[in-house]
């Protein structure tokens, strides 16, 4: 193991997501890294040892904000407006980072295999920026070496003072809502105020040095699976670092284990969690049907009556 410590700042408010179990044995599976919950959600009744939890309230990150980033009087319109700060975490919550060698921001509708295998050989080469996209640097999780420079790398984005204080999500983190990344759009072709190409182009005049590699999945295709196994993810016959389910969970068939304990072996598909591989193959196609039927009957009953109407 690497001789390097890291931690992931992960402010978090509003009530658990139904997920959080699930993040949580990704966390377990992974002891090196500490994981820091910033957030006034009830602390869990079980959580693994390198997860920790800090008690503050929303208005009390706004006070920080205020102080640390020069910006009075700021309050920040929800918590998902604290998404467009990731990048300035380091700076921003510094007194939790002086220990660390790495620091880290992401999300947490993920579950996480060996992280080990994929962060480390990059940190033994002494990367400055480790995202785990290729195309973009990677909201869902990215780590950054722990150094004066590199935290303060947010006061070179563009407008970022005008941008900061709007209450919308400007996606500055990723690419400033650009969506062209996933047909090839070069990443210094991004608007200057997005973190991405901030860090591209750093990376281009040497001023760091940044590693972009897609190590994840963020979308399963129906017929595909994803295998957990003793803290493994297994993607395509290959491991990867995490599943973030960022695009599964919008559909309406795909649903959370209601398992009382994660095990330490289950499957993942584009329509949920099994234990059992048969029971993903029997269920799983079913139950989207279901779904899919129940929810279009919800949405547009006046659409289904008029198709029966023409169809008589």
């Amino acid at each position: 193991m690497i001789n390097k410590k890291m931690i992931l700042i992960l402010p978090y408010f509003g009530s658990w997501p139904k997920y959080l179990d699930l993040y949580l044995k990704g966390c377990s599976n992974n002891k090196w890294l500490t994981v820091l919950f910033i957030t006034n959600c009830k602390t869990p009744r079980n959580y693994p040892p390198n997860v920790k939890f800090i008690k503050k309230e929303l208005h009390e990150i706004s006070s920080l904000i205020s102080e640390r980033l020069n910006i009075p009087n700021y309050e920040l319109s929800s918590s998902y407006k604290l998404c467009d700060f990731k990048p300035t975490y380091g700076h921003l919550f510094n007194e939790h980072i002086k220990n660390y060698d790495y620091w880290g921001f992401g999300d947490i509708d993920l579950i996480y295999g060996s992280l080990d295998s994929f962060y480390f050989p990059k940190i033994d080469k002494d990367y400055d920026v480790i995202s785990a996209r290729e195309e973009i640097v990677s909201g869902s999780l990215t780590f950054i070496k722990n150094n004066i420079y590199n935290n303060l790398l947010f006061k070179k984005l563009e407008n970022f003072d005008l941008l900061i204080k709007s209450e919308a999500y400007e996606g500055i983190d990723e690419t400033s809502h650009v969506e062209d990344m996933w047909q090839g759009l070069n990443k210094l072709e991004l608007p200057k105020s997005s973190f991405t190409y901030l860090v591209a182009h750093e990376n281009n005049l040497e001023n760091i040095k940044a590693s972009f590699e897609t190590i994840i999945c963020e979308n399963l295709l129906n017929h595909e699976l994803i295998k957990f196994k003793d803290g493994n993810l297994c993607y395509q016959k290959k491991n990867i670092a995490y599943f973030h389910y960022v695009m599964n969970k919008r559909k309406p068939y795909f649903t959370y284990p209601s398992w009382k304990q994660i095990p330490n072996e289950f499957y993942i598909t584009n329509t949920g969690f099994y234990k059992k591989f048969y029971v993903k193959e029997l269920y799983g196609p079913i139950k989207m049907m279901i779904t899919n039927m129940v929810y279009y009957l919800k949405r547009s009953p006046s659409y289904i009556l008029r198709k029966i109407k023409g169809n008589k």
